[in-house]
Formats: structure tokens, C-alpha cells, sequence
């Protein structure tokens, strides 16, 4: 089942309705409109609201997390300092906020902990539409530097609709090392999280010399038409995101050409975050990379130093040359 919008849950009271007379007076009836939120540090977080707002009385909690302070601007942005918060942990905030006409909003908002260190990551290999005695659907990424993943996030679509969401935990990565994420788990003892040795983990697919992770109830990958996108925060700044259909914009009219309805929110959202190149403008599916001809052997490679966000990156590899783990093939698959 997909997922929607998530992080988020509102409470609105506005103020009564003052008549004289019979005849409504003039005044403000709308409660401040939570608009975005952002942590631009490890020590803060900011709220923007549509209008100027303060917390309303002493409603304001983060648990496991101390408040330091509170500044409120005019323009309805409200910044919150805390204590050094942990790099990728999940904390929720809840809190009131109320305008000059007594019109109040609460809201749930959950963020993770800031993190200075994430290391540049990109999207290097993809297994879709596999089966067979070792192979099941993953996502090979490639750390171009060293750093930290905490909260680094991989969504199954996007984060304005998604199937599954994997946020990675603290761990310390190497430039060059190697991230395999599995997407269908056979729910074995030795399929563990990879926050140590690189060869503590067992199952399909996993690399011995990559850092292997298990999506918890997932169960594949969409097959022929679906998003992949990396977020350095759950819905915060879009890293990167590979698209990927069977269809043409002659094959199928519905959803613009894209067939559902979810799969083209991904490809708005995606758009509107500047990415992915659509060559005339407009996004077509014809402009996604193609999918006929993935197999379980045949996985969809990254062109070296190729850029994000358009379908000449990528290949289909020639039949048995899937690598997850280790360095991709240059040999490409050709239909006869």
C-alpha cells in the first residue's frame, strides 16, 4: 500500500464568530498555515508558519530533546535552538502556536538530528524485476567521499507518495565503499544492518566487501515503471533520483503517459526539485530510462562520472554481468 504525505498532524481553533446585531464583524478567523520546516544546524530547527505566530503558552515538547531558546519573526518563522541534537536520531516535536487574534495551530512534526558529516552518495546500480536462487531486487549506491550516513534516506517513490522508506543509521562510511540496500528479505537471522563489519550479513545478494541493509517488510521493487529517489533528510533536500518505465507517451495517454496516478506525483515531485532532465521540457516516460530487458542478470549500471538525473547515465548491463557490490560492467545488453 502506498504512503502518503507523512511527519505531519494539525489541530486547528480559530476564535469565535463575533456578531452585533446580527451582522458578522470584520476580524480574523483562520488559523497560522504550517507552510515548511527545516534543521538548518545541529542545534535548531525552524518552523515557518503564513503569518506572524508565537508558541501559545508552554506547548512546546521535543522528546528526548531540551529546548534552549525561541525567536519569533514577523514573517512567521519560528526558530527553535536546542541542545546538540544526535546526528540521524528521530525525535517529534509538538507544539501550539497562536496569532495575534488568538487563532491557534498545534502541530506533530518529526525530524532527525542533524548531520554535518553525510558523505557525497549516488545511485550506482539497480536490481529490479530479479528472481531466482540468489537474486532478489536491490540498490547499489556509492559513497564518494568519507563521512557519516545518519539520516541519509532512500525512498521507494518519493516523499510525497512511496511505498517503502529506508533511513540509514549512524555508521561511518569510506570513500569508494560500496551501500547494497535489499528490498526483498527473506526475513533470515543473518540478514542484519551492517552498522560494523562489512561481511557480518547473509541472504540474497548480499557482498562480503559492501555494506549490505534489509528494507523491513519489503517485498521488491516495481518491475517496470517506478522512482527511486535519495533524500539527505526524510523530506528534506532531494540528492538524487532514477526513473525508470516501459511505456511512451504513444502507448499510454493515462496520468500524462506515466499510467497511475502515484507514479506520476513521483515524477512532479521529482520534477519540481529540479530532478531529472527532461530533454523537451515536458516529462515523458519516453524520457525515463527504458526497462524493457532487466532481468534478474541483467541490472541497470551507472555510466562512470555520468551526472544525475537523466537517462543516458545509465545501461542496461549484458546478460550475467550483474555486480552488485563490486565495480560495474561495461559490457551493455543489446536486444536482438
Amino acid at each position: 500500500m502506498r504512503k502518503t504525505v507523512f511527519f505531519l498532524s494539525f489541530l486547528f481553533v480559530s476564535c469565535p464568530i463575533l456578531t452585533i446585531g446580527g451582522k458578522a464583524l470584520s476580524a480574523d478567523f483562520s488559523p497560522p498555515r504550517f507552510l515548511e520546516a527545516s534543521v538548518p544546524d545541529n542545534e535548531s530547527l525552524r518552523l515557518t508558519f503564513d503569518k506572524k505566530c508565537a508558541v501559545a503558552g508552554e506547548r512546546l515538547v521535543i522528546g528526548g530533546l531540551s529546548v534552549t531558546g525561541i525567536q519569533t519573526g514577523e514573517d512567521g518563522v519560528i526558530t527553535i535552538r536546542t541542545e546538540p541534537q544526535e546526528p540521524g536520531k528521530e525525535y517529534v516535536i509538538d507544539i501550539s502556536v497562536t496569532d495575534d487574534a488568538g487563532n491557534t495551530t498545534t502541530l506533530l512534526w518529526a525530524f532527525y538530528g542533524f548531520n554535518s558529516r553525510l558523505p557525497s552518495v549516488r545511485l550506482n546500480e539497480i536490481s529490479v524485476n530479479a528472481s531466482g536462487n540468489n537474486h532478489a531486487d536491490a540498490v547499489e549506491l556509492l559513497c564518494l567521499s568519507d563521512g557519516n550516513l545518519a539520516g541519509l534516506c532512500l525512498y521507494e517513490g518519493s516523499p510525497a507518495d512511496f511505498d517503502t522508506l529506508f533511513v540509514f543509521p549512524n555508521v561511518e562510511v569510506r570513500k569508494g565503499e560500496m551501500i547494497l540496500v535489499h528490498y526483498k528479505p527473506e526475513g533470515l537471522p543473518e540478514e542484519v544492518q551492517e552498522t560494523g563489519a562489512l561481511d557480518e550479513s547473509g541472504g540474497k545478494n548480499s557482498h562480503p566487501n559492501a555494506r549490505d541493509f534489509w528494507v523491513e517488510g519489503g517485498d521488491g521493487l516495481t518491475a517496470t515503471n517506478g522512482a527511486l529517489t535519495l533524500y539527505n533528510t526524510p523530506g528534506g533536500r532531494l540528492i538524487e533520483a532514477f526513473l525508470y518505465s516501459n511505456r511512451t507517451t504513444a502507448s499510454d495517454t493515462a496520468y500524462n503517459g506515466f499510467g497511475s496516478d502515484s507514479f506520476l506525483i513521483n515524477v512532479t515531485e521529482i520534477t519540481e526539485a529540479g530532478g531529472w532532465n527532461w530533454p523537451l521540457g515536458q516529462p515523458r516516460p519516453e524520457d525515463c530510462v527504458h526497462s524493457k530487458g532487466i532481468t534478474s542478470t541483467r541490472t541497470v549500471n551507472r555510466r562512470p562520472d555520468s551526472p544525475p538525473g537523466t537517462k543516458e547515465s545509465w545501461f542496461i548491463g549484458a546478460t550475467g554481468t550483474a555486480s552488485l557490490g563490486e565495480t560495474n560492467t561495461t559490457e551493455e545488453y543489446s536486444p536482438s
